[in-house]
């Protein structure tokens, strides 16, 4: 980003890198909340690499942890996930796609509801 900036007048709006509980890029996204660079997160429902469930021992959707706050919130595993992308960030804007038309009707459910400071700080 520096490199980037230093052949450049104009700061970039956006950068867009994964972001996810299981990935977090703590000093990328600090870096760019303190340039005033928005941070669009890619893979929000975690990365389809096999990187990840190994190190944490399952997929995000099946996340225990995941699960318990998206049942007592009456919401999806996806929905808390895209929610705690912002919830954990108001800098961060999650990119999700589908070509399903049934998930991109539950996507959108992730919207118009908060997590709690707790919810949010035990899914990080």
């Amino acid at each position: 980003m520096e490199d980037l900036k230093s052949h450049s007048a104009v700061t970039p709006f956006c950068n867009q890198f994964e972001y996810h509980p299981y990935c977090t890029n703590d000093s990328l996204r600090k870096y760019c909340v303190d340039s005033g660079i928005k941070v669009m997160a890619y893979s929000p429902l975690g990365s389809g690499s096999s990187l990840y469930p190994p190190l944490s021992g399952c997929s995000l959707l099946d996340n225990s942890v995941i699960k318990r706050i998206a049942t007592a919130n009456s919401r999806s595993a996806a929905q808390t996930l895209i929610n705690w992308s912002t919830a954990s960030d108001e800098n961060v804007v999650p990119v999700v796609k589908s070509e399903n038309e049934g998930r991109i009707v539950e996507n959108m459910g992730a919207l118009g509801w908060e997590l709690s400071r707790d919810a949010v700080e035990n899914i990080s």
